[in-house]
């Protein structure tokens, strides 16, 4: 349904984008814009994209904004999607290196492993 270029990572052949995909899985008459997220990532040593991030079974609402993160540049998107109270609310991940988690408010950011 949409994709959007999160970074490039420097490879021997020019930099190579890294991609957040939304989607919609399964029929139509959904209110949500999209309900499936991916990220693909580069990976300079074996020389292709691989999914990092797989998320579904939720409802999101365009538009999807991109930005990064202060301090670290690391990339970020986020979108309005329904709690499970019902309210839309706006939901953020980050993604550092290769790795991508929802980030809740008043939720520590878990720190990546060494």
């Amino acid at each position: 349904m949409a994709w959007f270029v999160l970074n490039r990572v420097a490879d021997p052949a020019g930099a190579r984008p890294q991609f957040l995909l939304a989607g919609v899985k399964g029929g139509e008459g959904k209110s949500c814009d999209f309900n499936l997220l991916r990220v693909y990532t580069w990976d300079v040593s074996h020389q292709r994209y691989e999914t990092a991030f797989v998320e579904s079974d939720f409802c999101g609402y365009l538009p999807v904004r991109l930005g990064k993160q202060v301090g670290t540049g690391d990339p970020e998107f986020h979108f309005k999607g329904m709690s499970k109270d019902g309210t839309k609310e706006d939901w953020l991940y980050r993604m550092r290196q290769t790795t991508v988690h929802r980030v809740r408010e008043g939720e520590p950011l878990r720190k990546s492993r060494p």
